[in-house]
């Protein structure tokens, strides 16, 4: 009975040995498998640096700019009726003269039908008093007549041709309210504010639709009176959607107000920017840049290196290979460089890559093109 014992003992013992071993193996295969990472010693950034310099720079005045169709107008009617028909929905491109709203013509039809059978009415009572005129006319002069009987004779003809003209013009308007009662587009362009329905009563003064030209456009500057100097009619200027767009659109300055809109002494100005591929929309608004010719010497920087929004740009500088954020307040932007007026001194680098990776404090490391 000992002997048995000391065999299930010993069995026992060789189970756990053997568990041991599988799980010691599957261990250093597992390390054998995944071999660790090696950890970088550098958490340098890479960037490249370019040096802040004095440059001459051809003086560009830098307005805000509102966008406006180059030309709208106004769908109305000069009568009032019903409406029929509603040839349009917004967005339509129409074109000038075309039909876009009907109104019930039936009762001006009538109208001018019972108009033209009077008018022919009137027109023989006109011959018969042209006749009657001529006959007394012919007694009278034979002495067979008396004056007075003339005279009456000459008032009924100029009656009749006076009856017969009123209903002549009577005609006429009959035939333009018949024209009025089909609504035509007064210019080419695209149909919005659609205003009007099939069954709608309609009456002269209510807007159906607006129609805005949108091949041109006009820009809306305000310019204050110190640099009002800069700008004259005819100038020739370029629009750009945000100030480092580097799609330009040219313009022309069209009118500049003669008395200022304010008491900070602005006066508007309009801008016409040429816009056949319709890439502008009335409603945006952008930047007008005109040069006035001169030249001055300042601080710029490639406009790569300029992170933030309008009021609140800054730049990376490199300062003991880190990255230093700086605060800086920008003037003019052209061809791909940004005039810097305060923040930057000519000489000092700033970066021009990898700007997104970037916070203040940041070590840098400048690759061979940057260094």
């Amino acid at each position: 009975m000992l002997t048995r014992l000391q065999a299930l003992k010993e069995k026992k013992r060789y189970l756990i040995i053997l568990v041991l071993m599988v799980l010691i193996l599957g261990g250093i295969s597992r390390l054998t498998t995944h071999k660790p990472q090696p950890i970088s010693l550098s958490n340098s950034i890479p960037v490249q640096v370019q040096a802040a310099a004095n440059m001459q720079w051809e003086s560009v005045l830098t307005c805000k700019a509102d966008l406006q169709p180059g030309q709208e107008g106004i769908l109305g009617t000069r009568i009032a009726g019903q409406v029929v028909r509603i040839s349009f929905k917004d967005g339509d491109m129409v074109s000038r003269g075309q039909a876009l709203v009907a109104l019930d013509d039936q009762v001006l039809r009538n109208q001018l039908q019972a108009a033209q059978v009077n008018l022919r009415k009137l027109e023989a009572s006109l011959v018969s008093a042209q006749r009657n005129y001529d006959r007394i006319k012919a007694l009278y002069d034979s002495g067979a007549s008396s004056k007075s009987v003339l005279e009456d004779s000459s008032t009924n003809l100029e009656i009749a041709k006076a009856t017969v003209e009123a209903e002549q013009v009577n005609i006429q308007n009959l035939d333009i309210s018949l024209n009025d009662s089909v609504i035509c587009a007064p210019i080419n362009g695209e149909i919005s504010e659609k205003g009007v329905s099939v069954g709608q009563y309609v009456t002269p003064g209510i807007v159906l639709a607006r129609i805005k030209d949108s091949s041109s456009v006009n820009a809306v500057i305000q310019v204050k009176a110190d640099d009002l100097g800069r700008v004259r009619v005819g100038q020739k200027v370029t629009l750009k959607l945000s100030r480092d767009d580097k799609k330009s659109f040219p313009g022309t300055v069209t009118s500049i107000d003669k008395s200022a809109v304010t008491a900070a002494r602005i006066f508007n100005c309009q801008v016409l920017i040429a816009n056949r591929a319709g890439l502008l929309h009335s409603g945006l608004s952008g930047y007008i840049d005109i040069a006035d010719g001169q030249t001055r010497t300042v601080v710029a920087i490639p406009l790569a290196a300029l992170t933030g929004n309008e009021g609140d740009y800054s730049v990376f500088t490199v300062q003991d290979g880190v990255a230093r954020k700086c605060s800086v307040n920008i003037g003019e932007i052209a061809n791909d460089m940004v005039e810097i007026q305060d923040g930057v001194k000519a000489g000092e680098k700033v970066i021009i890559t990898n700007l997104n990776s970037l916070q203040d404090g940041d070590k840098v490391e400048l690759t061979k093109q940057g260094a």
